[in-house]
């Protein structure tokens, strides 16, 4: 976040035009303190995802707004979150309203986790993850790093099975998002059912585990505080 913040220069009391995204890109430039940020997006579900976030920022408190959007959504109940979904529903505006009134599902589950991308790439993964490795061995994968040659000679000997790669390269050729991903590589001759687990591959041998923030989320389906606002809330921009 404060990468882009610095590259594009901005100050205080600068005024912002920006994407929207899934919101979080648009709500990060506050940390700039900018006197406004204005999103804007071709896709409306992204705007509606941004408004949510900007709603809930002015009226939740810090814990409440991190419920809302499903982190460390594993500990805490659907119910919980469209309880604090109801809490600021009157506050947004009609559309966006109407818009996550149709969306309930995804509202208890997190709207973090409501992505096209996370439902068919996360979702998938996370699903298969059981049926390669137990629980202590995804435990044990995240909090390497320390030491990159370990980590490198755990994921070659322990992690990167013939089971992973054929499920993972499997799972890529099904479902018409990646048909689209399919069709967008064509041309360059890239096959993207192996190109994501070679990405896959180069990030692990290259990135310490226990310092790449989207690995979590990716093999157990649950996003942390630290993942995807802790700037934010470090810079006060929640309440406490």
């Amino acid at each position: 976040m404060c990468k882009i913040n610095r590259a594009m220069g901005i100050t205080s009391g600068n005024r912002i035009l920006t994407v929207a995204a899934s919101g979080t890109h648009a709500i990060s430039k506050l940390i700039a303190d900018p006197e406004q940020v204005v999103a804007l997006d071709i896709s409306t579900p992204q705007l509606h995802m941004s408004k949510l976030q900007a709603t809930g920022i002015k009226l939740l408190s810090r814990m409440e707004f991190c419920r809302l959007l499903g982190i460390n959504r594993k500990s805490i109940s659907s119910t919980e979150r469209i309880k604090i979904y109801q809490h600021i529903r009157s506050s947004l505006e009609y559309d966006t309203m109407t818009f996550w009134d149709r969306s309930m599902m995804d509202i208890a589950d997190g709207v973090l986790y409501c992505g096209e991308l996370v439902k068919a790439w996360y979702d998938p993964i996370c699903a298969l993850i059981p049926t390669i490795h137990d629980e202590a061995t995804v435990q044990y994968f995240l909090k390497l790093g320390d030491n990159m040659e370990e980590q490198r000679r755990f994921y070659d000997q322990i992690w990167n099975t013939a089971k992973w790669r054929q499920c993972y390269e499997s799972m890529m050729k099904k479902g018409e998002f990646y048909s689209r991903v399919s069709e967008s590589f064509e041309d360059v001759g890239v096959k993207h059912e192996t190109m994501f687990p070679n990405l896959f591959d180069r990030v692990v041998r290259h990135i310490p585990n226990n310092a790449n923030e989207f690995l979590k989320p990716l093999l157990t389906g649950d996003m942390t505080e630290v993942v995807h606002c802790q700037l934010i809330l470090e810079r006060g921009i929640l309440n406490s």
